[in-house]
């Protein structure tokens, strides 16, 4: 695969408030920004101990503990049961 086929993480060139600072090689580019901000939605429909403000699925440290503390527990408990059995499938939006 020729390097420009691939994706490039400009994330050091963004500059504070706001724009890109980038020496564009020769040739044709398509530049994608991804982005969130946080909107104070907390998760619902949850149980009262289920309920907390939404992860940020784009950042990995705030995932990480969130995935160990809840979806890892119910994925090892659903390797423990028959195949079919309990929880079946687990969803993230």
């Amino acid at each position: 695969m020729h390097p420009a086929d691939r994706g490039l993480d400009l994330s050091d060139q963004l500059r504070q408030e706001g724009g890109l600072e980038w020496e564009v090689p020769p040739g044709s580019r398509t530049v994608l920004w991804f982005g969130r901000t946080l909107t104070g939605q907390t998760t619902r429909p949850a149980p009262e101990p289920g309920v907390g403000w939404e992860t940020d699925k784009f950042s990995r440290p705030p995932l990480e503990p969130h995935f160990t503390n809840f979806p890892r527990p119910l994925l090892e408990m659903r390797e423990r049961r028959p195949r079919g059995v309990g929880l079946t499938t687990l969803h993230f939006r």
